[in-house]
């Protein structure tokens, strides 16, 4: 039996895709979990100049505390210094850079629908949405004390 491989750039047809706008995926996330109390959102500025707003989402007891602090702890570096990487080239490419020159984490995937957003935030993964990106970021924070152990 042969599998035939999605490329990451295919598109779901049956599947909404991220907005470009931050708030109406926030809401949309927030609406289509049931307003989880849950569900935690973290709404930041990131980038050297605090041009940057950006979402982080996470599902609170699925995460790993420490690799949630760790995860910010890098946004927070990447917010103090963007290194010889002109300050435009960052606005445009910031889900590249975060994702290639700033994260250390051991798993990120990108996110390009809202079903795999509200996956990833219910499997325990930290979703970071940047506003004017249709493109998230999904990092691997799991391991809370929600988790499932088997």
């Amino acid at each position: 039996m042969r599998f035939k491989r999605r490329r990451v750039n295919e598109s779901k047809p049956n599947e909404k895709s991220l907005h470009g706008n931050l708030q109406e995926n926030i809401d949309e996330v927030k609406s289509g979990l049931g307003n989880s109390s849950d569900i935690m959102i973290r709404e930041l500025y990131i980038h050297k100049d605090h041009q940057q707003k950006a979402g982080i989402l996470y599902t609170d007891g699925l995460v790993d505390s420490e690799a949630l602090r760790d995860l910010l702890n890098a946004l927070s570096v990447f917010t103090s210094s963007n290194g010889s990487v002109s300050q435009d080239s960052i606005r445009q490419n910031i889900v590249e850079v975060l994702k290639y020159e700033s994260l250390s984490a051991g798993n990120i995937e990108y996110i390009h629908y809202m079903n795999d957003l509200s996956s990833s935030v219910l499997k325990g993964s930290t979703v970071i949405l940047i506003d004017g990106h249709t493109t998230g970021l999904s990092v691997s924070t799991e391991g809370g004390e929600k988790t499932s152990s088997y």
